[in-house]
């Protein structure tokens, strides 16, 4: 409750994250994208401010989330991206004692460098990590859509529309 929580990709799981931190209290939230579209969208789902990181090099990224932050760093940062390359980033715009939630690199996407030290013990990072999701989680994603349909724009995800003999062609 109160936290400053930056999502790193506005895309749909960066929207529903979104809209769970915006559910749950977040004080502050951030929608990091290179769409200007996407982060648009990002604020009717509840981000307070989107931030077009198309061409911006990392560290003016990580100062400009301390330019929010009155210099501490985000509270937490939610990886929604699905490349290996933003976590180090991600750590780096976090507040000492802050947590990381590593969700979109649910496949293997490669290997990214970190120091240990630096970027996680000495700022006594709390850092979660998950692979996919459990099929339970499915039911109680729809059950908060279903309950705040009329709060958020969940409709204005919905891209396209393929009849079930494209099934292929649509993944």
């Amino acid at each position: 409750f109160g936290d400053t929580v930056v999502v790193q990709g506005a895309g749909a799981v960066g929207m529903m994250i979104i809209v769970k931190a915006r559910l749950l209290g977040a004080g502050k939230i951030i929608a990091l994208d290179a769409f200007p579209k996407k982060l648009e969208l990002a604020k009717e789902f509840g981000a307070d401010l989107g931030i077009n990181i198309a061409g911006m090099p990392d560290k003016d990224l990580v100062q400009a989330i301390r330019d929010q932050t009155e210099g501490r760093g985000a509270d937490v940062v939610v990886e929604t991206v699905g490349r290996p390359e933003v976590l180090k980033v991600g750590l780096e715009m976090l507040r000492r004692g802050g947590t990381y939630l590593e969700t979109g690199n649910f496949a293997d996407t490669g290997d990214v460098t970190l120091n240990v030290h630096r970027d996680i013990a000495a700022k006594n990072v709390l850092l979660y990590g998950n692979t996919n999701h459990p099929h339970d989680g499915y039911y109680s994603a729809l059950e908060m859509m279903y309950r705040h349909r009329h709060t958020f724009p969940f409709e204005k995800l919905i891209t396209h529309r393929f009849p079930l003999t494209q099934a292929q062609q649509a993944v």
